[in-house]
């Protein structure tokens, strides 16, 4: 059985894990016994008792810190994770909560900090900064076998609004002798108090300084972190209970193994912390992870859980919101029933394409091989810089209404001159054909990067290529990329097209041998998912309006053609808007009042209402 979009199934609590946060009554007796007489506790000290570095950069995310002295915050690289013994609040509404944290090193750039909850277990583990069984990583709740939510999950699916986790941010404060101070949202502690939350996480939210913000851990008991809480008596309020609850099939979510449930529910008031759900089935009683359920909102919101379970199965669902402070007060049930699970199609036969021939073909001093459309070349030596052997023949597939591309690299050691390329029409079954026009060619500019050049832009192709290209200049260049985008109509009937490229030149006749394999679908025009190429600023060119204008809708249409949409930020990290990017606007605050919207309508409204996008074969 598993739930939402990460697979879960019931197991005992792994070793290592904690046993919730609950008091004893003993504890809890203590605690009321010295509350002053006007009910607010002066101040409680909250001891850290499991903290640890979560390393995210791709070679340290099996790496476990629980045993270090000193605990590294440092954007998206290193989290800091810590556990409370929150044993004293328990009793208690927190009205204020603050950590307090020592700098290892007095140089930091913590200008601003995220704190999240954590919606699964974990250990602490003894490592320092190694690969060791026991303690978490960012890959593992427990290494090497707990993972943090489903298979293929990792830190990231229980924390930072994911997997019914919330955050808060605050700045931290210097104090005296190397302490920084950091305000608590106290929603935090009580979703730790209501076993909705496994701790805290802290984030360095101004990330791109990549600097190397070290503090102690827990393991150096003089800087040890801590919270400072103040609180008073909760007082028994009206509970959150649920009233809607619904259930339905929804097949949308279900997969090859499981059928899928929905069950849906506005937000009670007043709001609930966390939830806890409990399914009754054939497999028994089992209660959802945390990571499975909604994070706290605001009342009134409409809440969803998924379930992935058997197909076509009963089951019945028992459903409790956890007030911030006090006691659950209801259980809401519901039976449900989940969607069968998906048919698995039947494979497709798929008649392989002829076998390329590896190598290049060669006449007197030309050469010419055949890569990929994104191998990257180099000019000069006529190597990839990815590991691709060289055909003689293009072989390709595609559905209808796809581009695909390679490309022809030309050249050798005394190959010099103009080269012409000319391709056939490609035929295919009962005479129809893809006509030649529906090649476009572009020659590959390239870049130097360090002491190499490597293929980086795609220039459109008019006339011929010449060996070397002077333009780009590159030094003792012996091989020249052209890039090839082959668009296959929206009516080409489906099966093998065959024809061929002839590359004519340097003493030499080339006849390059194209196979296409068409299948019998078609790409939608429309796209299925966002590719969005977010540039900072307009694009490079002309300054007069009218020239800028038409240069960066060439850039919008070429990027539709490769459906994508390109994105110029219409602003800088100064907060500069650049002309022409908004419309022009007088005075400041509650009297600002736009004056003109004549140049930013001029600019937005033909890519709003479609008109800018004109000329291209596929795409959006």
């Amino acid at each position: 059985m598993r739930w939402t979009r990460k697979a879960w199934s019931p197991a005992k609590r792994p070793a290592g894990a904690s046993h919730g946060l609950g008091a004893t009554l003993l504890l809890h007796a203590l605690v009321f016994a010295l509350l002053p007489a006007r009910g607010r506790v002066e101040e409680i000290r909250v001891p850290v008792v499991a903290d640890t570095s979560l390393q995210a950069h791709e070679a340290e995310v099996e790496l476990n810190s629980g045993a270090s002295t000193v605990i590294r915050i440092k954007a998206w690289q290193h989290f800091m994770l810590l556990k409370f013994d929150l044993s004293a609040l328990e009793g208690l509404k927190v009205a204020r909560a603050r950590l307090r944290l020592h700098l290892a090193n007095p140089d930091h750039m913590l200008w601003r900090l995220g704190l999240s909850t954590i919606t699964a277990d974990w250990a602490e583990g003894r490592g320092r900064s190694e690969k060791v069984n026991g303690g978490c990583t960012f890959l593992r709740a427990i290494a090497p076998d707990t993972p943090w939510a489903g298979p293929d999950s990792d830190f990231t699916d229980v924390a930072f609004g994911n997997g019914g986790s919330f955050m808060r941010y605050a700045v931290p404060r210097e104090l005296p002798d190397g302490w920084l101070e950091i305000d608590v949202d106290p929603l935090l502690l009580s979703a730790a108090l209501q076993g909705g939350s496994f701790g805290l996480c802290l984030s360095d939210e101004k990330g791109q300084t990549l600097f190397n913000n070290d503090v102690h851990s827990r393991e150096q008991s003089q800087f040890a972190p801590y919270l400072l809480v103040e609180g008073e008596p909760a007082i028994e309020e009206q509970a959150p209970q649920i009233h809607d609850l619904r259930a339905e099939e929804y097949p949308q979510a279900a997969d090859f193994e499981h059928g899928a449930a929905r069950l849906t529910f506005t937000a009670p008031a007043p709001m609930a912390v966390s939830y806890q759900l409990v399914l009754r089935g054939p497999e028994g009683v089992f209660a959802l992870p945390r990571w499975a359920l909604p994070a706290p909102v605001e009342p009134g919101k409409p809440c969803e859980i998924i379930l992935l379970a058997r197909p076509a199965t009963h089951y019945s669902a028992s459903l409790v919101a956890l007030p911030a402070w006090g006691k659950a007060r209801g259980v809401t049930n519901v039976d449900l029933r989940t969607s069968p699970a998906v048919a698995r199609p039947e494979p497709l036969p798929m008649p392989a394409v002829e076998q390329t021939s590896t190598g290049q073909l060669q006449q007197g001093p030309l050469a010419l091989r055949v890569f990929p459309g994104e191998t990257k070349v180099n000019p000069v030596s006529g190597e990839t810089l990815e590991k691709v052997e060289p055909a003689a023949v293009v072989a390709l597939e595609a559905v209808r209404n796809e581009v695909v591309s390679f490309q022809l690299v030309i050249g050798g050691p005394q190959a010099r001159g103009r080269v012409a390329i000319r391709a056939d029409d490609l035929s295919g079954p009962n005479g129809t054909k893809i006509p030649a026009s529906a090649l476009r060619w572009f020659k590959v500019w390239s870049v130097r990067d360090g002491g190499d050049w490597w293929g980086e832009y795609a220039i459109p192709l008019a006339g011929d290529v010449e060996l070397p290209w002077q333009e780009n200049a590159v030094d003792e260049q012996k091989w020249q990329a052209v890039l090839c985008d082959l668009y296959v109509p929206k009516d080409c009937a489906a099966g093998l097209y065959r024809g061929e490229i002839h590359v004519e030149g340097a003493g030499a006749s080339l006849a390059v041998p194209v196979h296409l394999r068409v299948h019998n679908w078609l790409m939608p025009d429309e796209c299925s998912f966002e590719v969005d190429f977010n540039c900072y600023g307009p694009v490079r060119g002309p300054t007069p309006w009218e020239d800028y204008l038409r240069k960066e809708r060439a850039y919008y249409n070429a990027a539709h053609e490769h459906r994508a949409t390109l994105n110029p930020l219409p602003y800088t990290h100064g907060g500069h808007v650049y002309d022409g990017f908004a419309p022009h606007i007088y005075g400041a605050g509650s009297a600002a009042r736009v004056t003109d919207w004549s140049v930013y309508d001029d600019h937005y409204a033909p890519y709003l209402d479609g008109s800018a996008f004109t000329g291209y074969r596929a795409g959006v």
